[in-house]
């Protein structure tokens, strides 16, 4: 199979996946004040939007990077599923990696999405690039790959 390059809402809808195609995109991290040994811990409210050739939809997620490297994310306008995986980084910038997974609808087939985002922070802003990479669940055959951009803020407590 020849590899295409792709958005992941081109990806997700063409293999006939409900809503949450956003679920997966880019991502981002957060600081409350008293994290003096890194700005990358606590949560984010971000908006992403993948590259050309995808539509130029943008989704909000939350973003949250805990202490240990944890990472999670969930697309929450329009709602998806989770993600969760890893991040390292310093005060100003980081990279992060987390994966999910989305069922199939109608017979399509489920796939399992990679998520790689790379950012910085500036005071209580961030912003960065991901890239995507899909996979089918069943025969774990890659199936589509794409780049995206996201910017948000902290969260307050």
């Amino acid at each position: 199979m020849a590899e295409h390059v792709v958005d992941r809402r081109g990806m997700l809808r063409g293999a006939g996946v409900a809503a949450g195609a956003a679920t997966l995109g880019g991502v981002v991290l957060a600081a409350p004040a008293d994290a003096a040994s890194s700005g990358l811990l606590g949560g984010w409210l971000i908006t992403h939007r993948d590259n050309p050739p995808a539509p130029p939809d943008e989704t909000q997620a939350v973003v949250t990077f805990a202490p240990g490297g944890v990472f999670q994310v969930i697309d929450i306008d329009p709602v998806g599923t989770p993600g969760a995986g890893s991040w390292s980084g310093s005060a100003s910038s980081f990279h992060a990696t987390f994966w999910a997974g989305q069922p199939g609808d109608n017979g399509s087939p489920a796939v399992v999405v990679r998520v790689r985002p790379h950012g910085k922070v500036d005071g209580d802003r961030v912003s960065g690039t991901y890239s995507v990479t899909i996979w089918d669940a069943k025969t774990h055959k890659q199936v589509g790959t794409g780049t995206g951009k996201f910017w948000g803020s902290r969260i307050d407590a």
